[in-house]
């Protein structure tokens, strides 16, 4: 006699994420089919099982599912960027840059999708995108009177900042003597 045993959508959810993080796809996918057979637009499912059939390489399955998907969420963000990722798999470059485009519309700084719109240009043989500012400089290297107002500030024990050092280039206008 077999016992069927019942699980929540949540408890569901969290097997199959536990099966995916052990390399057991094929499990993560029967809970997450099973999932979407009681609740079709269950979000967290649907950009759980895209992810996890983008991740074999199974780029239109992945698509059907973030499309599900963004038919009831159209600007979740990391669906977006899951489609961009399944667009691109699959060569169809100028929807994947329309797609990290809408999600750089949402999020302006999301850095792995500039990356990823970055890598799209790039294989269209176009140049990546401009950065719109220089990226912020370092500050300078503490001085002395900097490291020593630090040490006898109450509760730095006595330790100062640690000294960041430039790289001292000697050139020499002679040529180097051969051996």
């Amino acid at each position: 006699m077999t016992t069927a045993v019942t699980l929540t959508v949540a408890e569901a959810l969290e097997r199959a994420a536990e099966a995916r993080d052990r390399g057991d796809a094929a499990e993560a996918e029967r809970l997450y089919v099973a999932i979407l057979d009681a609740q079709p637009r269950h979000t967290d499912t649907l950009l759980a099982f895209g992810g996890l059939l983008l991740g074999q390489a199974r780029p239109d399955a992945a698509l059907a599912a973030l499309d599900a998907l963004l038919g009831h969420h159209p600007d979740h963000p990391d669906a977006l960027r899951n489609r961009g990722l399944a667009l691109q798999a699959l060569g169809r470059m100028p929807a994947a840059r329309m797609s990290f485009r809408r999600v750089l519309a949402l999020a302006p700084d999301h850095a792995p999708t500039l990356h990823d719109l970055d890598l799209a240009l790039m294989a269209e043989g176009r140049p990546a995108r401009r950065r719109s500012s220089p990226p912020a400089r370092s500050r300078s290297p503490p001085t002395i009177r900097e490291r020593m107002a630090v040490s006898a500030m109450p509760g730095s024990a006595g330790r100062a900042p640690p000294l960041r050092s430039r790289p001292h280039v000697v050139r020499s206008s002679s040529p180097r003597p051969r051996r």
